[in-house]
């Protein structure tokens, strides 16, 4: 017997999937998407963004900070979900107040509290870019990181390097050294260097990721190339195309709420409420926010 195929389906990470989807709409009957990276302009600017603060003199937040900040976390937060086992299932109502890990005085004196400058430097990463311009499809923000939420920016993962780096002086190594350059440093500095101004002697960290002046345009030209943030799926949905998001709520490298801000105006355009829950599945749409 012959095996007949019936549908033709797709799962990839990054904006690869939802690359397909807005580009592609015949190819696929149903595409997962897990940790789309719909922005990957405003990622590398909002990594470029964090990579300042955490470079600057005295902002470095080591691996053992990190834990000790986790733990604080934990410790407040755990139990909001109705579970206390370790893990922080909704980010959003856990409201951590930095000052309750902060060092004495604001100075660093040791791996058990955060300094004025690592405060600084966790409150950027979670907080949100907006830029003064536009990039593809209207968007002029990129979300924030669960920085205070359970995000680890300490642990390598899915990339041979850790999202912050080893130390202050390894994150910037070029060419990169596994277990120790930053990769939110690498990444937005070649990003910066050679997608966009094809000028290996600029550094991220001399450049403004909310206003960058004369390089405005290209950014943009950039951004219409790469990014996937178009919500216009009509092709894809008219022909009975469906789309399942997933996405861990601490990844440390494409923020879940990038993917929670692209499924709500996805929703919003084809007329449906945001998105509420953990688990939101509609007629066309699915999205699965994990427990990380």
């Amino acid at each position: 017997n012959r095996l007949i195929q019936k549908n033709t389906l797709r799962r990839g990470c990054s904006n690869f999937s939802l690359i397909a989807a807005q580009r592609f709409p015949t190819d696929y009957d149903g595409i997962i998407s897990t940790f789309p990276a719909s922005g990957i302009t405003g990622l590398w600017l909002q990594m470029g963004r964090i990579s300042k603060a955490l470079l600057a003199p005295g902002g470095f937040v080591n691996a053992a900070k990190g834990a000790a900040l986790q733990a604080a976390v934990i410790k407040q937060c755990d139990a909001l979900d109705g579970v206390a086992d370790g893990v922080i299932a909704n980010p959003s109502a856990c409201i951590f107040d930095p000052q309750t890990i902060r060092c004495p005085s604001g100075a660093d004196t040791g791996d058990t509290c955060l300094s004025d400058a690592q405060i600084n430097t966790m409150t950027v990463a979670g907080t949100p870019l907006v830029t003064n311009f536009d990039l593809a499809n209207g968007i002029r923000s990129f979300p924030q990181y669960n920085a205070f939420a359970g995000a680890d920016f300490w642990t390598a993962d899915y990339y041979p390097e850790t999202a912050w780096g080893a130390s202050a002086a390894d994150a910037v190594v070029e060419p990169g050294v596994i277990g120790k350059t930053s990769f939110y440093y690498s990444f937005s500095n070649d990003m910066l260097r050679f997608a966009v101004a094809r000028d290996p002697g600029l550094s991220i960290l001399n450049f403004n990721p909310a206003d960058p002046g004369s390089l405005t345009a290209r950014i943009q030209a950039v951004s219409a190339l790469m990014d996937s943030t178009t919500t216009d799926l009509t092709q894809f949905q008219s022909r009975g195309g469906k789309l399942i998001f997933q996405h861990g709520q601490a990844d440390q490298y494409i923020p879940a709420q990038l993917t929670i801000d692209y499924y709500n105006r996805l929703l919003s355009r084809f007329g449906q409420g945001p998105l509420r829950n953990a688990l939101e599945i509609t007629s066309r749409y699915a999205a699965f926010l994990e427990r990380m």
